[in-house]
């Protein structure tokens, strides 16, 4: 399950999600992120994600994306 909700224009994406909800022994479970999405400039759009994933075994991680639009 998870959700994500455009913000200021669809500028600010803050995100939330739980992998693996109703199981049992899994090893995924929280998920949050927030994203940008630069428009401003005509001929190139920006976007920045980032996520924060907690895992059992693994511990912690960090993800990180930027994409460029042309």
């Amino acid at each position: 399950m998870g959700g994500e909700l455009g913000l200021f224009n669809k500028l600010l994406f803050p995100r939330a999600g739980y992998k693996t909800l109703f199981l049992k022994d899994s090893q995924e479970g929280l998920t949050l992120g927030i994203g940008l999405n630069y428009t401003g400039l005509q001929f190139l759009n920006v976007a920045v994600d980032y996520a924060f994933h907690k895992y059992r075994y693994l511990g912690n991680t960090h993800s990180f994306g930027i994409l460029l639009k042309f």
